[in-house]
């Protein structure tokens, strides 16, 4: 992997169920990194899902398919994966513990290009009432289509809110 970043855009929010940025993937760079730090989520609040969004808004059609691993402090190696999900879901753990922050980061492969699929492949860490995360994972949006952002927030989808900061690079 090529180890010089571009720094691209960034967004944060405070309080809101969701974070969007647009225009941050373009035809300049073929992968991207995004760098997501969640902090101060409510007490619903479970795990951070992802959605790759086009010129319309979010792509939140059946074309997701995902998979990832977690190393836990307090128990076995859990895992989770989906295949046609309306979503890049359980990408980053974020739970209920007040004042806990998730920080985890997603390479983004080929989204600007409109006859590819978007591939990814994140990590985090994260922190629950039980004890520290550790998340490993892989996850495609599977229509050739130009993505120009990325959409962030609770895989629950309801009125869960936290503060949100994403940054966008350029990987050369």
């Amino acid at each position: 992997m090529a180890t010089n970043l571009e720094f691209i855009k960034s967004a944060s929010a405070t309080g809101v169920t969701s974070l969007s940025i647009d225009n941050c993937f373009t035809d300049k760079y073929d992968v991207y990194l995004t760098i997501v730090e969640v902090s101060n989520v409510s007490s619903t609040f479970n795990n951070i899902s992802y959605r790759y969004r086009n010129s319309s808004g979010d792509v939140s059609t059946t074309t997701y398919d995902y998979a990832h691993i977690d190393l836990t402090a307090f128990t076995t190696f859990a895992e989770g994966r989906a295949t046609n999900s309306t979503g890049l879901l359980a990408v980053q753990f974020a739970d209920d513990v007040q004042g806990d922050v998730s920080e985890g980061i997603a390479y983004h492969f080929n989204p600007y290009d409109s006859s590819s699929y978007t591939f990814c492949t994140n990590q985090n860490n994260g922190q629950n009432s039980s004890g520290m995360f550790g998340r490993k994972g892989i996850g495609v949006e599977k229509t050739a289509q130009q993505i120009i952002g990325i959409t962030v927030k609770s895989i629950n989808g309801g009125a869960e809110t936290g503060d949100f900061d994403i940054k966008v690079y350029g990987v050369k």
